[in-house]
């Protein structure tokens, strides 16, 4: 089965967060598809006796009884679906003539054509929304060039490339779900359906997105740029399967790649000209400007150093000694889509995902601005997902993470930093990082506090130096020995791992909140595949639900430890008789 997760469009109640492109028959339609979504024409013809239905309407009968028959292979409900989707909106001669039911109903039964798997239906889907904005939309008369949109009743080109974000949405959607289909192969795709993918990636690329959309918190739009690195394969693939299942009379191959790089040309130039709101992400928790929510990490001069090597490092934290910005908390409704994620994804959680989230949900409530949380101590057996979690939060919030790896850790250098006139003499990690990503409050996961050296050197114990770092007010005046200044790291947010708490020191203990994190169970084998594909995608920089696996071999994955199970994962899509299923380019 596959399922792909469209977590980059702009609006929550444009598109659902999730597409299912579900091949092997499970699909739910919705409730609404019993009343044919309230169409009394259909609803009629479906009631009709078998004598009494007109000849003309045999066939409209028909579809509809296969529609309904959840017996029917998916790939034939979604074409009927298209079909009868195409049927409703050629009830009148353009789109804003149509009833607003009918309107209605024609995106419904697109949206039940797409969930189903058929990409005609993302290109028809975004052509409605088209044709209702009295826009049409034609290529290039040159061979293989790039979309024109224009005024259907004047037939003059649209003034700019801003059409709508409705159809960028359906084109984006028609997009992922090519990449599902590449998975097996475009199996039994015409001429017509391969003419839709092409037209999807075109119009995702091609539409310029306008100044004042602005993505609701915790969405961000679809970075086409970074898109480039995988669209460009996926189009290679199509016109090579185009070419091989012999349905491009024209044998435009070269054509159809010039075409590609054309819009990729285009695309950039658009960047150059105004600049790409694609690539501005917008995070959960979004970093404000306002006056407010800045704070000045470095209040007091730095010291200078004789050493040119030393005064080149010390002048670029001179910005610490400015105002930088703090994220801002996540609003209630943000927090809660937060909080349904991780428990979907680490079910065996639970208490964690709680006890973490309680805290932002009561700061939230109480008008506090600035993210923050009480430092918290995850305490659980070794693979259970500790490290993941506390990255996956920070990746969720939208803030930059870096773990800090204390197993082993001798001393406090990398804490408190090192002093000038060493050969490594450096800041501290903490002030580096903050100074790093501009932010005031990004996240420390300090990974296996309980495996920290248990000798002090002369830069003292690695958990002693934390307690400084973990009372608010010790960091707000915390000590950097490189840069000789103090520096207020009271913002940081911190969440520490440990398998046990026997070497963790009584006073350190107390400047944790404890909480337990449980080993997951055989049932929740699925929600880590899920995560690991995830982690994969990330890594490879493919889009979401890029990656898959078939339902048998998910099961065979069930009892495997969750530390083991990246490396059985990639073996399985690496695996030579599973190369038609997984390569895509």
């Amino acid at each position: 089965m596959k399922k792909t997760n469209i977590t980059d469009t702009p609006e929550d109640d444009v598109v659902p967060d999730t597409i299912t492109c579900d091949f092997n028959g499970a699909f739910e339609p919705p409730e609404a598809l019993d009343s044919f979504f309230d169409d009394d024409f259909f609803m009629l013809v479906y009631a009709l006796d078998d004598d009494a239905t007109p000849s003309r309407l045999w066939y409209l009968k028909e579809q509809l009884k296969l529609v309904l028959d959840k017996s029917t292979e998916n790939a034939m409900r979604a074409q009927v679906a298209k079909e009868l989707a195409d049927h409703v909106a050629a009830r009148s001669h353009n789109a804003r003539a149509l009833t607003p039911d009918d309107l209605i109903r024609a995106k419904e039964w697109y949206e039940l054509a797409l969930g189903l798997g058929n990409v005609q239906a993302a290109q028809a889907l975004a052509s409605l929304y088209l044709a209702d904005r009295l826009i049409g939309m034609h290529m290039d008369p040159e061979p293989m060039g790039l979309l024109v949109f224009t005024d259907i009743l004047t037939g003059e080109p649209v003034a700019n490339k801003v059409v709508d974000r409705h159809a960028y949405d359906a084109w984006y959607r028609g997009v992922c779900l090519t990449l599902c289909h590449a998975e097996l192969g475009f199996v039994d795709w015409d001429a017509h359906t391969f003419e839709a993918a092409f037209t999807c990636i075109l119009g995702f690329l091609s539409i310029e997105i306008p100044r004042d959309w602005t993505p609701t918190v915790g969405r961000r739009f679809p970075n086409r740029t970074r898109a480039l690195s995988w669209l460009g394969p996926l189009w290679k693939a199509l016109v090579q399967a185009l070419t091989k299942a012999q349905v491009d009379p024209l044998g435009n191959q070269a054509d159809r790649i010039e075409q590609f790089l054309a819009v990729q040309l285009a695309l950039k130039a658009e960047e150059i000209s105004q600049g790409d709101r694609t690539t501005k992400r917008t995070p959960r928790a979004e970093v404000a400007s306002a006056s407010t929510l800045q704070v000045q990490v470095i209040k007091g001069e730095i010291p200078p150093s004789s050493d040119r090597s030393d005064a080149s490092i010390l002048k670029s934290y001179e910005e610490l000694r400015k105002p930088i910005a703090l994220a801002a908390i996540p609003t209630e409704a943000a927090l809660q889509e937060i909080k349904c994620v991780l428990q979907r994804e680490t079910p065996w959680a639970e208490l964690a995902i709680t006890t973490i989230l309680s805290d932002m949900f009561a700061r939230s409530r109480h008008g506090v601005l600035a993210l923050g949380i009480a430092p918290t101590l995850l305490v659980g057996p070794p693979g259970s997902g500790k490290t993941r979690f506390c990255q996956r939060l920070s990746e969720l919030l939208g803030i930059p993470n870096t773990v800090i790896n204390m197993a082993g850790m001798g001393d406090a250098k990398l804490f408190k930093g090192i002093t000038r006139g060493w050969a490594s003499n450096r800041p501290s990690r903490i002030v580096e990082f903050i100074a790093q990503n501009r932010l005031a409050n990004p996240f420390f996961i300090l990974d296996e506090v309980d495996k920290a050296g248990e000798t002090s050197s002369n830069g003292g114990h690695a958990q002693q130096a934390l307690l400084d770092l973990l009372e608010p007010v010790n960091a707000r005046r915390y000590q950097d020995v490189f840069l000789m200044a103090e520096c207020d790291v009271s913002h940081c947010l911190y969440l520490g791992t440990a398998n046990s708490l026997a070497s963790i020191s009584a006073p350190l203990r107390s400047r944790f909140r404890l909480v337990y994190f449980p080993a997951p169970r055989s049932e929740h084998a699925e929600a880590i595949v899920s995560g690991v594909l995830a982690d994969i995608e990330r890594s490879w920089s493919l889009p979401v639900g890029a990656l898959t696996l078939p339902p048998e071999q998910r099961r065979s994955l069930v009892g495997i430890a969750p530390r083991q199970m990246r490396h059985a994962v990639l073996d399985i899509l690496g695996a030579a008789e599973h190369q038609a299923l997984f390569t895509r380019h």
